[in-house]
């Protein structure tokens, strides 16, 4: 029995996994030897993998230390914002995809070990999986508020607490395991606040209130993507968005091309609503920096690449089709090396022919270098400590001035057109 709830198969459900059993032929068993001659990342994974595979036993018996001991991920620093992806990354890297019951193992391996923040990383890949797969056993919430509640998270292990909430009011687990949530959510209010009582009234009253505070905000934000995803109020987010385009950018509006012009309402669209820039974080810069990657393309590398000697098109493939929005800044900031360098040298010049010398003198670099670098953090999500945030976002969306008409991203986009006046 597990959560409070004992799990009753039926007679057909027995014989059929005994029938599979019984197909099945067994791997041979993973000895100790085997273990300790394996080395690097992607064969200790596949060695573990084998484990679960041979129906191992979870939580992972001692025999495996050495396993885990020898992955670099056990060794490697996390920072608290690495945390949530960590794991996932890792997995990634090495092209290996756990299951959710040994994801957990693995988890349970960390914590035992006191190597919190990578349990906490491994659960916060676990957690994603219970968000879309219902099989997910929830026991592992509380061992993700306790890992945070030792690490002195108190605000993590607060939204915690609402998961297991829901799992509570859909009858997915009884009581004893809800206040066991509570329980966490005391502990690390203590921590936090540096109050020692076990039985502080203020603790608890305090606990309530942010337990109303987040239930509520929580079901603000779902009624409002609710209502946007099914059409509601998207209609008139979308012609907001559009009309304040029309009325401070009107010029603008009118030359951009479709594909710019349709990713750049749907950036400013996500932009101006604070639940979307929560729920489509990263597809805003990525939004700036495609509408900007279809207009100079369009606009300007479409006419420059013809230009180019046909050995240039040859040597270096990419010249012959879109540029990304890092080597547009590449190509106009005179930066970069190798191949993009002897472009950027090739293509200067009819670049200048088509949009003045003004253009690449009076750059704005560092913005142009804002609006590359948060296409590409929003794109991969979280690289090298790097985690894509609210916070971030709106840095950025001040740092390029997406919410004033004189914005530098729409002065940008109006210097692409090669229908301006020209500095001699």
């Amino acid at each position: 029995m597990r959560n409070g709830r004992m799990n009753v198969m039926d007679e057909e459900t027995k014989r059929a996994i005994d029938d599979l059993i019984t197909a099945s032929p067994k791997s041979s068993p993973i000895s100790e030897k085997e273990i300790a001659s394996t080395r690097g990342d992607k064969q200790l994974l596949k060695l573990l993998e084998r484990c679960c595979q041979d129906g191992g036993d979870i939580p992972f018996p001692s025999e495996f230390d050495p396993i885990f001991e020898k992955l670099s991920f056990t060794a490697k620093s996390l920072t608290p914002d690495q945390r949530r992806t960590a794991w996932s990354e890792f997995e990634t890297e090495h092209d290996v995809t756990f299951g959710w019951a040994e994801k957990q193992g693995i988890a349970l391996w960390y914590r035992d070990h006191d190597v919190l923040d990578h349990a906490a990383a491994v659960y916060e890949d676990l957690h994603r999986d219970a968000r879309t797969t219902s099989e997910v056993d929830k026991s592992y919430l509380l061992e993700t508020m306790g890992v945070y509640a030792q690490l002195g998270e108190y605000e993590r292990v607060r939204e915690l607490l609402v998961h297991v909430k829901e799992a509570y009011e859909a009858k997915e687990v009884d009581r004893e395991f809800y206040e066991a949530g509570l329980g966490y959510v005391a502990e690390a209010a203590r921590s936090y606040s540096g109050i020692e009582s076990e039985d502080d009234a203020g603790i608890r009253n305090t606990l309530l209130v942010y337990i109303h505070e987040l239930e509520s905000d929580r079901e603000n934000a779902r009624l409002e993507i609710s209502r946007l995803q099914s059409g509601v109020l998207f209609k008139e987010e979308r012609q907001a968005a559009i009309e304040w385009l029309n009325q401070n950018l009107g010029q603008l509006v009118r030359v951009l091309s479709p594909d710019a012009k349709e990713s750049l309402i749907e950036a400013v669209l996500n932009s101006r609503s604070p639940t979307l820039q929560i729920e489509q974080c990263r597809s805003i810069p990525q939004g700036f920096g495609r509408a900007v990657e279809a207009e100079f393309n369009e606009k300007v590398w479409d006419i420059v690449k013809s230009k180019l000697d046909e050995a240039i098109k040859r040597r270096f493939s990419f010249v012959r089709y879109d540029l990304s929005i890092n080597n547009i800044y590449r190509i106009l900031a005179d930066e970069g090396s190798g191949k993009t360098s002897e472009v950027r040298l090739a293509s200067r010049p009819y670049i200048i022919e088509l949009l003045g010398q003004d253009i690449l003198a009076n750059l704005e670099r560092n913005r142009l270098n804002t609006l590359s670098t948060h296409f590409t953090d929003a794109r991969h999500g979280s690289r090298g400590g790097r985690k894509y945030t609210v916070k971030r976002l709106n840095q950025f969306l001040d740092d390029i001035g997406v919410l004033k008409p004189n914005g530098w991203i729409y002065g940008f986009l109006q210097q692409l057109q090669l229908g301006r006046p020209k500095a001699k």
